[in-house]
């Protein structure tokens, strides 16, 4: 793969990241057809029904006959109904690897979750939820997490450690306290893929200088993507510069943080393949751009760079492809 954006591609997408199949599949495995009904789903032969997509099906409760599927159910989609609960029951699906319950009314996940032992892939984006159950952070082979677009103001610590979280979304939260969710962070040994974008409904204004990027990040040794557009930082061009401390990050994207200058020190960033600062107000860059000998994509759509100025940017980064 060239870019790291790679990494993040696959079956089920939400407003704020796409989710790829669970890793558990090998190149040619057969997960057998795609249920949308449950009716269709419990007239199958017993064992078989790996896959039930149950999206956009108007549910505002689940049916207890689904735990009928218990024994080979593997995938679950429940996104977009009005869903405002999520029965106990939910504990005893023990084969389930994906489960995407996003765009419901959800205000709490049951702690049963926690026994869901190979569950890989969890997106409860745009909810309600305010709190989180404990044993989220001990699931053994959780890998992608979506908690993106919900009313949460905190993480709690017990999601620190996760043995088995690589990519995890934190888009749109309003956290109260950064140096906690730094905390939490910097406790994921495994963790390549963040998102801490900025939300906003449909034509609400943009909050100016509501959070500003945990420092603990330039400490994590396993980052190597992580998204920030829309956010509405505080001081973009520090948490720029602090960011060129992660060793290993590779992507970067502030598209609409409001950065409107770009830090001359730009000693770090050893890793960057790609960097995208769309729509930022930028008009120039700093000749330190040469420094990034990594870089093989630059995003500066949207911003107002005047022809002679997209020519000096080309000249310092004669290896990577730039889109004005």
């Amino acid at each position: 793969m060239r870019y790291l954006s790679a990494l993040v591609s696959g079956l089920l997408c939400t407003a704020t990241a796409c989710w790829a199949p669970a890793r558990a599949q090998a190149p040619g495995a057969a997960y057998g057809p795609i249920y949308t009904s449950l009716d269709s789903a419990l007239a199958a032969p017993q064992g078989s029904v790996q896959r039930l997509h149950l999206s956009a099906a108007g549910l505002d409760s689940l049916p207890a006959r689904l735990l009928g599927l218990a024994p080979s159910l593997r995938f679950l989609v429940l996104s977009h109904n009005r869903l405002d609960s999520l029965p106990a029951w939910m504990g005893r699906l023990r084969a389930l690897e994906v489960l995407a319950v996003n765009g419901n009314r959800l205000r709490a996940l049951p702690a049963s979750l926690a026994q869901l032992t190979a569950l890989r892939q969890l997106d409860a984006a745009h909810n309600r939820l305010a709190e989180l159950p404990a044993g989220l952070g001990a699931l053994p082979r959780l890998e992608r997490l979506s908690l993106a677009a919900n009313p949460l103001t905190h993480i709690p610590q017990d999601l620190a450690g996760a043995p088995a979280l690589r990519e995890l979304d934190l888009s749109g939260l309003a956290v109260a306290d950064y140096e906690q969710l730094g905390d939490v962070l910097i406790h994921q040994p495994h963790l390549r893929v963040l998102h801490l974008r900025g939300y906003l409904p449909p034509g609400a204004p943009r909050p100016v200088g509501a959070a500003y990027v945990p420092r603990q990040l330039a400490r994590m040794d396993s980052l190597e993507a992580l998204h920030l557009d829309g956010a509405p930082l505080d001081n973009p061009a520090a948490d720029f510069l602090v960011l060129g401390r992660a060793p290993r990050l590779r992507l970067l994207s502030m598209a609409g943080t409001g950065l409107r200058l770009v830090p001359s020190n730009m000693g770090g960033y050893k890793r960057l393949e790609e960097l995208r600062l769309d729509r930022n107000g930028l008009y120039m860059l700093p000749p330190e751009l040469r420094k990034l000998r990594a870089l093989r994509r630059l995003s500066l759509t949207g911003n107002a760079f005047h022809e002679s100025e997209q020519a000096r940017v080309r000249l310092l980064l004669p290896q990577a492809e730039v889109a004005f």
